[in-house]
């Protein structure tokens, strides 16, 4: 399963609620790995952060939105179209001579070298999630989601010097003004974005 941000009216891409009450995307990012399986600890390292600042946007959060626990705050998330919840992130219509570049290790690998793992569903609130199909990108370290990476093809477009063919292992330079023309970055911070790997179940 993956919960997505759906961006908000506020200046930050969060939510104002009719109390008045500031969401902030940061508290949003939180809430979004917690519905993702993550406990604090491994969505502090995630965020950059602490694991007292995670527990303090949870508190937050859940106060704003008058929830009753973190399971209620993503449930009311969902509800009231803060998070959209999505089973499946494929990559259709590439084939074995199609080529990636990774977002975040800005490394390159073919389709044949995607990481595909079938997760478990995820039960929140009573209520049971198809299990997330994965497709990561394959360099030990790295994990990142294979589907949201970028087409070699338009690398040479940017790049026209560069290799016909890319070079295993070799990290190539890919300019900020390139990537905000495909708004997919670790942030969190865009419209529609997710996390990949669930690495521990949520705890309160």
């Amino acid at each position: 399963m993956v919960v997505r941000i759906v961006k908000g009216g506020a200046k930050d891409g969060g939510y104002v609620t009719e109390g008045n009450k500031h969401i902030t995307m940061r508290e949003l990012e939180v809430l979004m790995l917690i519905a993702m399986g993550f406990d604090n600890s491994t969505a502090a390292k995630k965020l950059g952060v602490s694991v007292n600042t995670v527990r303090n946007h949870i508190s937050n959060i859940t106060q704003k939105m008058g929830a009753k626990s973190r399971a209620n705050a993503v449930m009311k998330a969902i509800e009231n179209e803060m998070f959209r919840v999505e089973t499946d992130k494929s990559l259709v219509g590439l084939g074995p001579d199609d080529y990636l570049v990774c977002f975040v290790c800005n490394r390159a690998f073919s389709f044949d070298e995607v990481k595909t793992i079938h997760n478990e569903p995820l039960v929140i609130n009573h209520v049971t999630y198809e299990g997330l199909v994965e497709h990561l990108c394959p360099y030990a370290g790295c994990g990142w989601r294979a589907s949201d990476s970028i087409s070699w093809d338009k690398i040479l477009e940017h790049y026209p010097g560069y290799p016909r063919t890319p070079v295993k292992d070799i990290v190539y330079d890919i300019d900020e003004a390139m990537k905000a023309e495909h708004p997919m970055e670790y942030g969190f911070m865009h419209k529609g974005e997710d996390v990949s790997n669930r690495e521990g179940e949520a705890k309160e």
